[in-house]
């Protein structure tokens, strides 16, 4: 077993043994003499049997590869790696286009004449029938999982083969457990390490990357603002602009939309952009010589002095925060 292995045996021991399976899962007529569970009670006299801990079978799954087409993970069963998986990329739980969220969920064995035996997860709530099966590519799942034991780009295979040692593996096995995560994010560069906003890091990344600004200013006017998180970067739209935010749902990333997870997500992709506007003012101003710099530029559009709603004059200190910030995270 492998370091990696043994780590991750370690944390899958902590799932606890409660059922995932609070929801029940609904499926389409066609498939719902297949789906159906029905539960009998038999009566009997009561007693106490040992659990045999070889008939329970504990699934993690890591997803560790993100591409704009795939989800590629590992699959441990018990603590062991077991193969590869393949999934959609995550699109908000999309029916037939989305990967299922992290989280904790049941497995079922099940049969069709499409799959034969395979895996039913269950708890998956308004998603129907998501299945581990055979399949090499994205074009062979609308939201399953995929096997295999070799992976390549957008690919995993000898997945029919895989499948086969997974029903071997699980024979006489019905406590199934599942658990999905994804592979714990490396930590962020040392030089961002005394940024308040540690859990923020990487959408600030993230979304400075895909607007073309640098994370380190976007970074210091959220430190400077230091607001509640409907004012987390300080935007403030009057007018035309405040219907626009009121109504801005999300972004577009790789040809994909997004719903933002939060108001802070949502402030800080209407800051990059301000700032990313701004810049390209900024660069064709004739009389860009009488300001100090960008900041200073910015500063006097982002957080004007005396603007209606700084009845205090606080935006005089804007300015020289965000220019300190800025300077200690680009050192």
């Amino acid at each position: 077993m492998t370091k990696k292995e043994s780590r991750l045996g370690k944390r899958i021991l902590g799932f606890g043994l409660a059922s995932a399976i609070g929801a029940s899962v609904l499926f389409n007529e066609a498939r719902a003499s297949e789906c159906e569970e029905t539960r009998q009670s038999k009566p009997g006299i009561e007693r106490v049997v040992e659990e045999d801990e070889s008939k329970k079978a504990e699934f993690l799954l890591v997803r560790n590869q993100f591409s704009e087409n795939s989800t590629v993970g590992d699959l441990y069963i018990n603590g062991e790696f077991f193969c590869h998986t393949l999934e959609l990329p995550y699109r908000n739980n999309q029916k037939g286009r989305s990967c299922i969220p992290l989280g904790e969920y049941g497995i079922k064995k099940r049969t069709s004449d499409e799959y034969g035996q395979h895996f039913l997860v269950t708890g998956t709530g308004e998603r129907e029938c998501i299945l581990f099966h055979v399949g090499n590519y994205p074009k062979d799942t609308e939201g399953c999982i995929l096997v295999g034991s070799t992976i390549g780009e957008d690919f995993v295979g000898n997945s029919r083969l895989t499948i086969d040692k997974l029903r071997e593996k699980l024979e006489g096995v019905d406590d199934m457990k599942l658990k999905i995560e994804n592979k714990e994010p490396e930590k962020p560069d040392a030089k961002y390490s005394e940024f308040k906003y540690q859990d923020e890091i990487s959408d600030i990344l993230k979304h400075a990357k895909r607007v073309g600004v640098e994370p380190e200013l976007l970074m210091a006017i959220r430190t400077s603002e230091n607001g509640a998180d409907n004012l987390a970067y300080g935007i403030i739209p009057q007018g035309k602009a405040k219907e626009k935010y009121d109504s801005d749902k999300g972004y577009f990333l790789n040809g994909e939309s997004y719903t933002y997870q939060n108001e802070i997500e949502k402030q800080l992709c209407w800051s990059a952009w301000t700032v990313r506007k701004n810049r390209e003012r900024f660069e064709k101003n004739p009389n860009k010589g009488n300001f100090l710099d960008f900041i200073d530029f910015l500063g006097n559009i982002y957080c004007p002095v005396g603007a209606e709603n700084d009845p205090n004059r606080l935006n005089a200190n804007w300015e020289k925060n965000v220019r300190e910030a800025y300077a200690k995270l680009k050192d």
